[in-house]
């Protein structure tokens, strides 16, 4: 039933030039999506009050230990790229499944008189890499409540170190996951930290909920009002990009020349102290607002519609509003801007490179070594680097802390 093999020339020349051209467009928008998530506002609410009696606090410790955690979670990956490019090759060379692509094929995996089909082989690799993706993904979340994924480590981090964190992928859009010491207070001793949650397991201290409604959410997807994001763009974004830039225009050719491949994005003499200052009047703001949805859930506080939850377009009442709007996040929608929303996406790029790799007649051994070097350059190492650099500046913490 497929064409002949033989009329290559005149059946297959010109898909095989149209599959080339489709693989160079998911290059370019895996790029665009990387860097989607590389350009997003990252903001670190410390709710930690000053004390009196101790002019060194708060403990800056304690945003630079959640800045590393968030670092790791935005760079880590549900399917692991070299167990699935292991069992990929495994089955397909090893197992002889490679055979089941063949022009005339069938369920015996020892065809060796029949030529191999290039786009059943294509087909067979899709559906392979993302069997294999799949059920670690699955295994991953069934297992979860014995081994809990990174981001809820990571939101359980923001309770106890009593940071909550913003996180804007476009203008007035984003995610904010409550993080609130059940003890009101986290730069404590040791002891005392342990106190509140044995405190908390008993039932004896607040929840970490943000409403009383819903006492263990602490996700949500907002919706902030323009004027809001004006003041965190005026007051804060633009003065830190802008005193970057201006530090870095200042400085003599050679020692910015010195400074380009360098991983830290905020320069040494720069005044960290002023623009510290600055998130601290921008953490009011925030903080002010936040309170709206404490004393008036039922207005700030909606659910998604069906349609919009499937469709992702906002609510109606997000034109001209005055007041933020938080949409319960049961569902943990942040996770788009991390690394980890990409791993689907990365099995069917694999899958159109091992095709372009095997119309050039490589073997499996060969295609793997190339799709996993061109995975760790051109795509893990961009994310990982630029996903740091991009923290550091928006929180303002020193890069060589982000592990």
């Amino acid at each position: 039933m497929l064409p002949d093999n033989y009329n290559w020339a005149e059946l297959y020349r010109s898909f095989e030039i149209l599959f080339g051209i489709m693989l160079c467009f998911k290059i370019i928008v895996m790029w665009i999506m990387i860097a989607y998530q590389c350009q997003t506002d990252v903001f670190f609410l410390d709710r930690e009050k000053v004390k009196q009696d101790d002019p060194g606090s708060p403990n800056a410790w304690r945003m630079i230990f959640v800045a590393n955690e968030y670092n790791e979670m935005q760079n880590m990956q549900y399917i692991s790229v070299e167990y699935t490019l292991f069992w990929f090759v495994f089955l397909m060379e090893g197992q002889g499944w490679e055979n089941w692509s063949a022009h005339d094929p069938s369920l015996d995996s020892n065809i060796e008189d029949s030529l191999q089909n290039t786009y059943l082989k294509f087909c067979l690799t899709v559906i392979l890499l993302l069997v294999i993706g799949a059920i670690q993904y699955i295994v991953r979340r069934l297992f979860s409540f014995v081994v809990p994924l990174p981001f809820h480590n990571f939101i359980d981090l923001c309770s106890v170190t009593n940071i909550s964190v913003f996180i804007f992928d476009q203008r007035i859009h984003g995610f904010y996951i409550h993080g609130e010491s059940t003890g009101g207070q986290s730069d404590v001793s040791f002891n005392q930290v342990k106190t509140y949650l044995d405190n908390e397991e008993r039932g004896e201290s607040r929840n970490r909920g943000l409403v009383n409604e819903y006492p263990n959410l602490q996700t949500f997807e907002i919706y902030l009002p323009v004027k809001i994001r004006q003041i965190y763009e005026v007051v804060y974004k633009q003065p830190v990009l802008n005193e970057i830039s201006n530090f870095r225009q200042n400085m003599s050719a050679l020692q910015n020349s010195s400074r380009v491949f360098q991983l830290s994005a905020l320069p040494k003499g720069l005044n960290i102290q002023a623009l510290i200052n600055q998130r601290n009047e921008v953490s009011q703001y925030f903080i002010n607002y936040i309170s709206q949805l404490k004393n008036y859930p039922s207005v700030a506080l909606k659910e998604r519609g069906v349609c919009q939850m499937f469709s992702d377009l906002p609510p109606d009442r997000v034109k001209n509003m005055e007041t933020p709007l938080f949409l319960r996040d049961h569902w943990y929608r942040f996770r788009r801007v991390l690394f980890g929303s990409l791993d689907f996406d990365l099995l069917i790029l694999f899958s159109c490179i091992y095709t372009v790799l095997d119309i050039w007649e490589l073997n499996f051994l060969q295609s793997t070594l190339i799709v996993y070097t061109f995975y760790k350059i051109f795509i893990q190492l961009p994310r990982t680097m630029f996903g740091a650099r991009n923290l550091s500046t928006k929180t303002l913490v020193e890069s060589r802390f982000l592990m």
